[in-house]
């Protein structure tokens, strides 16, 4: 499968185009058990001595925020986008991505006052002074039998560390799933004209670690 294009069903896209084709593409809503896709740019200043380390934390909500049932059960992967437009490496070296991730809580809980999430902490090591590389995460969409989930789901970037690294990020929906694309999800091969909500870039983020 091209992955350069955005199917939710095996996750994908770009940078640039990331999920506008969610809805408008693909004709339908989102799933459950759909990947989100996620990405991350990650730039290093041509001013600092290599390999740096860029060390990222993003948190997936277990649960919807009003009546439980959807949830960001896992994150299923976490790789560089290497054929993406936006990457740029200033040395053959390619860098290196990992993924760890840790439930806390428990999921499908909010009515009961859990507060559950996934903490994915995505580290790209061997970045070279003046690199530039995109990273695509896909979380796993899921849904508890029987709910009427009501809010939204929602990710967000907690903290970027690295020196000399600017992280940007572009979440699915500017990191919040209305309930709204998970309506009518049995009959989700039905075409629909509803327009996808609008993504919004959220400001780059640079932070040093202490020396």
């Amino acid at each position: 499968a091209d992955t350069n294009l955005y199917n939710p069903t095996i996750g994908g896209g770009l940078w640039e185009d990331r999920v506008t084709s969610l809805v408008k593409n693909d004709q339908r809503n989102l799933q459950c058990g759909d990947l989100a896709s996620f990405f991350l740019r990650i730039e290093t200043s041509p001013d600092v001595v290599g390999p740096i380390t860029s060390t990222n934390t993003v948190n997936f909500d277990g649960d919807s925020t009003g009546q439980s049932g959807i949830a960001y059960e896992y994150i299923d992967s976490a790789t560089l986008s290497r054929s993406d437009p936006e990457t740029v490496l200033t040395t053959p070296t390619v860098p290196k991505v990992s993924l760890e991730q840790v439930l806390h809580g428990t999921l499908y809980e909010t009515a009961r006052g859990s507060t559950a999430y996934t903490e994915a902490t995505i580290k790209v090591t061997d970045l070279q002074p003046g690199d530039v590389v995109v990273v695509r995460i896909n979380a796993r969409i899921g849904c508890l039998e029987g709910a009427s989930p009501t809010g939204v789901l929602q990710a967000k970037i907690e903290s970027a560390l690295g020196s000399g690294v600017e992280v940007s990020n572009k979440l699915i929906h500017g990191g919040t799933i209305p309930m709204k694309l998970m309506e009518e999800r049995e009959n989700a091969d039905e075409p629909t004209t509803e327009e996808p909500p609008v993504t919004t870039e959220e400001p780059p983020v640079t932070t040093e670690e202490p020396p």
